[in-house]
């Protein structure tokens, strides 16, 4: 609960404070200096972005995806393997087998 109330009360200032300054900083400088010193930091965090984004190592797919794409596959010869005619003992079986492969999560 305090971090939640943490993080609620850090965005309710920085909303307050964000508020004030965009009321306060146009009414001490220029409009023309504030929107051009908004144009700059515009671009400056633009390229930065495109700087971080071109540095990024993105060789090959996560190791998230690779566990999920295992699962469905566990999931989809789980199912195969269940196909066909069905009774209460094969339905029951494939349950099973499907929360195994739920719960194992390979």
């Amino acid at each position: 609960m305090a971090v939640y109330l943490g993080a609620v009360g850090a965005l309710a200032l920085m909303t307050v404070l964000s508020a004030g300054m965009g009321y306060a900083l146009p009414n001490l400088i220029p409009k023309e200096y504030t929107h051009f010193a908004s144009a700059l930091l515009f671009l400056y965090f633009g390229c930065r972005l495109l700087k971080d984004a071109s540095e990024i190592e993105g060789s090959g797919v996560s190791d998230e995806l690779q566990e999920v794409r295992r699962g469905c596959a566990v999931v989809q010869l789980v199912l195969v393997s269940c196909s066909g005619t069905i009774n209460r003992c094969t339905a029951g079986t494939c349950g099973m087998l499907l929360g195994w492969a739920w719960w194992v999560r390979l």
